[in-house]
């Protein structure tokens, strides 16, 4: 190839960044020390989610950053292969890295951009995993257009800071440094004079790659789906380029969304990510059945979730299992009694089985706690039956007395 290391470690890195900012912020375990772990109580973890939600509130891109051991990570991605001959490319890669994280596209700017548009990140809750303590943050996108779930996994780092040694991202089912190691080995093998044929096509088409996650970011789907079938098949294999095609796909036509379904199945059967990722597919097939599966493994995965929950009631509601369906709407209100979408998205669900003493509270509830305003409901086909019954009139009395 005729890219001098420098190039293609800057078109490497384009890359990572462009599909990371589609991975944590699309919607539908990790590497550290167990030793490293010592130290960090219970305490710790939550003083960590504050200060990580504070970040987030405050849109303090330089306050999120603190709070990754950035240092960390690039030391456990580029760690392999050990050649001197790599250092220049080391210190190359390292320095992309760096300069991203301080921008408004870099992955804590993304999540924090996401926020500013209307979403929502919130802590789930905490707990160890191999002797790991984690915190686990849930990405609402705005208009309850999706969903995400990011681990991290703390330390204490040699400043005696509490830190994040790695974030395992449920969309693709990995952590970032296995992520950003996909970048880093082909470009060091390059440089060794080891590479092999799907190296050398990473290699070749990373600047296309880069615009591919970006048109999918842009939401220009059209243009990224031409552009992902002039790839080479190496290509078009990958597991993360095929969930971008999916993500693409889904806002075209139901045919190219089912067979960028197949095609991930396909070179991808055993892979951990699929039932998160086939959670929208199924409903949109009207596959409740499959939908459901899928939703109760990943509650299982995560260790059980609000939004998820909610996510099982609208499902049963469509299945017509009402009661089912309330039963669930209101394990979810338990879980997470502040979470705006348990009323918002909880309503249908209310109106669908006639559970109007519920419809009322969750329509103050909105009112009180979200800032919601209400018109005149007798207008809004969806209120139709609701507006005929004794409920919405004592509502309708206490809404007149304020």
């Amino acid at each position: 190839m005729n890219i001098q290391p420098d190039s293609t470690t800057r078109q490497t890195f384009r890359r990572l960044r462009s599909m990371l900012m589609f991975l944590l912020c699309t919607a539908f375990l990790a590497c550290g020390s167990l030793t490293a772990a010592e130290g960090v109580s219970p305490q710790d973890v939550d003083a960590f989610a504050d200060k990580l939600i504070a970040a987030v509130d405050d849109s303090d891109i330089a306050a999120f950053n603190e709070l990754i051991d950035w240092n960390g990570i690039l030391k456990e991605v580029c760690r392999l292969p050990e050649s001197e001959k790599l250092d220049k490319a080391r210190k190359d890669f390292k320095v992309e890295f760096r300069k991203a994280t301080k921008t408004k596209d870099s992955i804590c700017g993304a999540i924090i951009g996401t926020v500013e548009l209307g979403g929502d990140y919130a802590m789930v809750h905490t707990g160890t995993e191999n002797g790991r303590p984690f915190v686990l943050f849930r990405l609402i996108l705005p208009d309850n257009g999706g969903v995400n779930f990011h681990k991290y996994f703390l330390i204490r780092g040699s400043d005696d800071l509490v830190v994040a040694s790695d974030m395992y991202i449920y969309l693709s089912a990995e952590p970032l440094t296995d992520i950003f190691r996909r970048g880093w080995v082909p470009l060091a093998r390059q440089i060794l004079g080891d590479s092999d044929e799907n190296a050398e096509q990473f290699l070749k088409n990373v600047e296309d790659q880069g615009k591919f996650f970006d048109l999918i970011n842009k939401e220009m789907n059209e243009e990224a789906l031409k552009l992902y079938a002039e790839f080479p098949e190496e290509i078009r294999q990958e597991k993360t380029i095929l969930i971008a095609r999916m993500r693409a796909a889904q806002r075209i036509t139901p045919e190219e969304y089912a067979k960028s379904i197949q095609d991930i199945k396909k070179y991808h059967p055993d892979d951990a990510s699929l039932d998160f990722l086939f959670i929208d597919g199924y409903l949109l097939q009207d596959k409740f059945e499959e939908a459901l599966q899928c939703i109760d493994k990943t509650r299982e995965s995560v260790g059980g979730d609000a939004y998820l929950t909610l996510m099982r009631a609208n499902v049963l509601t469509k299945m017509g299992k009402l009661e089912e369906a309330i039963t669930a709407l209101k394990e979810a209100e338990e879980e997470e009694s502040d979470l705006q979408s348990v009323y918002s998205l909880g309503l249908d669900i209310c109106l669908a089985a006639k559970e109007y003493d519920m419809t009322a509270a969750y329509l103050t509830k909105l009112e009180q706690d979200f800032g919601y305003t209400w018109k005149d409901l007798t207008t809004v086909d969806v209120f139709k039956d609701f507006t005929k019954s004794p409920q919405f009139e004592e509502w309708l009395k206490r809404e007149k007395k304020k």
